[in-house]
């Protein structure tokens, strides 16, 4: 591969460059971040998140531009904020006209994109569109005006065991652990399995297993009453057509993921009854084309999202243009009337959502749209598609917003619309009041007009907050602010917005939504290193997990902050419990997995850390009293392979998950713990007892 992307950067680069950025320099980092990916290459979002930076690389590279921070060449283009031409009531007929055109505009040939410049824009679109679902979400909050309304801990208390940690409190979002207080189901990625565990006060013990077959990769599961879902992508491989030489730079990105005309995937949902643990049985089975992005538990209905790739590079394309269904071994094209056309869109893409009523196990609609979406929102009432797009007419990013209503079988679209920049996560977008919000970083461009088409122009980094009505029309904007820095968390509770920016410092910035064609900056403190995930805990108080450093860089040590967002024009850090002592380098898979964090009720939680230089994987538990936040116990795994993959409660008891085995703490006596070594075991085997000192 290093020779044939050697050769092509070779044909293709005539600009000048700096050095960390020559051809040698990109061809090593994709020989590095792809040996690093190939673990992985089944995971599809863990993949691109991966290959951003070195997708970043080689657009400077080929397209001869910089990055933020330098001297460009620009058209002057006018931001549309809204997107063009969308129907709902459409013909096959309408939509392959619609692939023919971008087929023809791509100048698609013989199987690959015929130039350096159309390679990029769809590795662009899809490759950095990916960033979260990665995404960080936030606890569940319940309605109000601001954080002193708002208490996360009511439930925890009331329910005495975990669930699911979720960006709204009455929508419930797919995890690889679900409890109801009485059996653990984890869902085993490495060996496509889901594992029944009764707790039994700690004394654990397999209660039976779900064996899924073939080439497939488990994505989430649901847990409803008796009843647990299952959702898993399937690969399959088309050898119809045999990929030419020229391709072959590029075949080793595609089998870590990427769409092609020889592997693709199914998104595959199984239902089972589980109400015997001991004796489970597959109730029904459903399938979607595409790649799956994300799902959401509405009052009782499943909404699957996946994006599926039509490969309009084939001669026969029209033949797999229209995503199709599966359920119970009986396969259906999505009806023309339910696909959305979006005829500005150039991606030949549809986002396909499913409904699943669970209670009956039947699916009751099914629709598409134009575009490839990388996040997903929902509220008791919406469904926001959210989609990464880069322009290189401008150089910078945008996002398509497409917003549904909940119907009373499936969902209808409702309207569209654009915003500048990129989101940093599901974190960054909020409903209230019938109000959408979402804050990006963009690019802010200095242009000097010399009086032709194309100007000089100067950019750096700032962000933005939009606020759109029910019918997504803008009605307010906060407009370039932290210049010079991006978003690194964010967080909405009621009319307010807390957002974490990062360069050297760390602003968290209060922003007053209370008026939405006004929002303001109502206060901000700044703090050495930075905030990655936010999660409000009542009493006008906020937790922040991220990093710690000075005003010149982090110091490789994490910390834990409590701040008070009371008084919304003094906001304040009350205290911070740092983890590591600035020699070990100390991370967290919380920063792009919200689900890791565990709320523990009456004012206490658990945040996974890793410490690099020894591997060593632990759970901390925290409490917070009087305007204090401390330590109270850890709930170490020990030197594992690979990081902490989640933890729960139930009662007085703490779960922590690796892909090796399970470990439960009791709270009360910290010497107690009990291992589950291996999931491959037999029905019953017991979880081994263990002494701590």
């Amino acid at each position: 591969m290093k020779k044939d992307i050697e050769k092509y950067i070779n044909d293709n680069i005539k600009a000048q460059t700096p050095p960390s950025l020559s051809k040698e320099n990109i061809v090593k980092m994709l020989d590095a971040e792809i040996e690093e990916t190939k673990p992985q290459k089944r995971h599809r979002k863990q993949t691109v998140y991966k290959f951003a930076a070195v997708a970043a690389a080689l657009a400077i590279v080929l397209g001869g531009v910089s990055v933020y921070g330098s001297i460009q060449k620009s058209k002057k283009v006018p931001f549309d904020n809204s997107l063009v031409g969308v129907s709902t009531d459409n013909s096959y007929n309408e939509i392959y006209d619609k692939l023919k055109e971008m087929k023809k505009e791509q100048n698609y040939s013989n199987g690959t994109s015929g130039s350096a410049e159309n390679f990029l824009g769809n590795f662009f679109d899809y490759a950095f569109s990916v960033k979260n679902e990665m995404a960080a979400d936030m606890a569940p909050a319940a309605p109000g005006d601001g954080l002193n309304s708002i208490s996360s801990e009511t439930t925890e208390s009331d329910r005495n065991f975990g669930t699911t940690n979720t960006q709204e409190e009455n929508v419930d979002e797919g995890d690889i652990i679900k409890t109801d207080g009485k059996n653990i189901y984890l869902a085993d990625r490495n060996n496509n399995t889901v594992y029944i565990v009764n707790a039994d006060n700690g004394k654990m013990s397999k209660c039976s297993e779900i064996k899924l077959e073939g080439d497939v990769y488990i994505q989430e599961i649901y847990l409803t009453e008796n009843k647990l879902t299952v959702i898993f992508a399937e690969y399959k491989y088309s050898r119809s057509e045999k990929l030419n030489a020229s391709d072959h730079a590029f075949q080793e990105i595609y089998a870590c993921g990427f769409p092609s005309s020889w592997m693709y995937s199914e998104t595959k949902v199984n239902i089972y009854d589980v109400s015997n643990p001991q004796n489970v049985s597959l109730i029904s089975s459903f399938s979607q084309s595409g790649d799956y992005i994300s799902s959401r538990l509405n009052k009782g209905k499943l909404y699957v999202v996946s994006s599926y790739y039509v490969d309009i590079s084939t001669k026969d394309y029209k033949k797999k243009a229209i995503p199709e269904i599966t359920e119970n071994g009986t396969c259906e094209r999505v009806p023309a009337d339910r696909i959305t056309l979006i005829k500005d869109t150039n991606t030949p893409t549809f986002a396909v959502i499913s409904t699943i009523d669970i209670a009956s196990a039947e699916r009751t609609d099914s629709s598409a749209i134009f575009g490839d979406p990388t996040n997903v929102y929902a509220t008791e009432n919406s469904l926001f598609l959210v989609e990464q797009k880069y322009d290189s007419e401008i150089f910078d990013y945008y996002l398509n917003i497409c917003k549904f209503e909940f119907t009373e079988n499936g969902v209808q679209y409702k309207a569209s619309a654009r915003a500048d920049g990129m989101l940093n996560d599901n974190l960054s977008m909020s409903e209230h009041n019938g109000f959408f919000r979402i804050a990006t970083t963009c690019r802010q461009t200095k242009v000097i007009d010399n009086g032709q088409d194309a100007s000089v122009s100067y950019s750096w980094e700032t962000n933005k907050l939009y606020i759109f009505d029910g019918d997504m029309k803008q009605v307010g904007l906060l407009d370039s602010f932290a210049d010079g820095e991006q978003i690194r968390s964010a967080r909405y509770i009621g009319a307010y917005a807390y957002v974490v920016t990062f360069r050297q410092t760390d602003p968290l910035f209060v922003i007053n939504l209370s008026d939405p064609k006004n929002p303001k900056i109502e206060g901000e403190v700044k703090l050495p290193g930075f905030s990655s995930y936010l999660h409000p805990i009542g009493n006008g108080m906020l937790i922040g997990v991220g990093y710690d450093g000075d005003e010149k860089n982090a110091n490789g040590n994490m910390k834990v902050s409590l701040f008070s967002v009371a008084d919304p024009k003094n906001p304040k850090e009350l205290s911070k419990v740092l983890v590591g002592n600035n020699t070990d380098y100390v991370i967290s898979n919380l920063s792009y997995a919200y689900k890791a964090f565990v709320s523990l009720g009456e004012g206490e939680f658990a945040v996974p850390f890793s410490i690099n230089s020894s591997r060593n994987q632990m759970y901390i538990r925290y409490k917070v009293t009087d305007g204090t936040v401390s330590e109270i116990a850890r709930y170490g795994l020990g030197n594992l392979a690979t990081d902490i993959i989640g933890g729960t409660y139930i009662g007085n008891y703490f779960y922590a998950f690796s892909s090796e085995f399970i470990d439960a703490y009791k709270s009360e006596d910290i010497t107690w713990k009990a291992r589950l070594t291996s999931f491959n075991m037999e029905t019953n085997e017991q979880a081994e007892i263990i002494t701590l000192s």
